[in-house]
């Protein structure tokens, strides 16, 4: 299936493309990753897909653009990294240069909880998963708050909290565009999207 996309409709709010498998919606951030990069926005992009290889939103586009950044998912040592008192702070260097794409890699934990029957060790993986993300978008925050930017995720589950981020970062007319297989990956935050169908 392919879907024709009117840039104009990513302006001025959040979007979430949902659909199930092979309905096209990789390629369809893709393609926006690919217009945002012509228009000089920074790039916030979490991508949880990344075992996917060349096919991959991350690897794909960090294939084909420049001046990027990849921050994998950290040791479960250093998970709790928003802490400006770390003597190893993993993303201090994030705020050191300019990089117009911000990768951020977070299917380490999501693969690993897959891997596991154990329901205790799943439920901790996916802990572990989920407040990356938090903790993504909020070191990223200051970095992007006076640019033109733009946050895109590929099959990523948001948790309840991550609804006041959403608009914090909307209140700086930053937008999220995410593809998720249904919107109860969304949460609490399903409110905040405008939702294409693909299915």
């Amino acid at each position: 299936m392919h879907y024709e996309i009117d840039i104009k409709n990513f302006f001025s709010k959040n979007t979430a493309i949902i659909g199930g498998k092979e309905t096209g919606k990789t390629n369809i951030l893709k393609d926006l990753v690919r217009y945002f990069y012509k228009e000089e926005y920074s790039i916030i992009l979490f991508d949880s897909a990344t075992s996917k290889g060349e096919n991959s939103l991350l690897v794909d586009s960090d294939n084909k653009y420049y001046h990027n950044i990849i921050i994998p998912s950290p040791s479960e040592e250093k998970i709790n990294f928003v802490n400006p008192n770390s003597d190893d702070y993993p993303l201090l260097h994030v705020y050191k240069s300019y990089y117009n794409i911000y990768f951020f890699d977070v299917a380490k934990y999501l693969e690993k909880s897959n891997n596991t029957s154990n329901l205790e060790e799943k439920e901790t993986l996916l802990s572990y998963y989920k407040q990356f993300i938090v903790q993504g978008l909020i070191v990223m925050l200051p970095v992007v708050s006076k640019k033109r930017a733009i946050v895109i995720m590929d099959e990523i589950d948001l948790v309840p909290n991550v609804k006041r981020l959403i608009e914090i970062y909307n209140s700086l007319g930053i937008y999220v565009i995410i593809a998720v297989n249904s919107i109860e990956s969304l949460s609490t935050s399903s409110v905040l999207f405008n939702v294409i169908n693909l299915d």
